[in-house]
């Protein structure tokens, strides 16, 4: 990660807008995920945004 830091390039990561799915969210979720069909907008519903 210092490596990272250091070139300049931690800003850029940062924007990347990921975000974490624990495996439990996606069990209890998953028929609400199945009646939206395909995109990712239920599963970005139940994600957490990563710092």
């Amino acid at each position: 990660m210092a490596k990272i830091a250091a070139s300049g390039r931690l800003g850029r990561i940062a924007d990347l807008d990921f975000a974490y799915l624990p495996y439990g969210e996606l069990e209890r979720n998953r028929d609400a995920i199945a009646r939206f069909g395909t995109g990712l907008k239920a599963i970005k519903a139940i994600s957490s945004p990563l710092p």
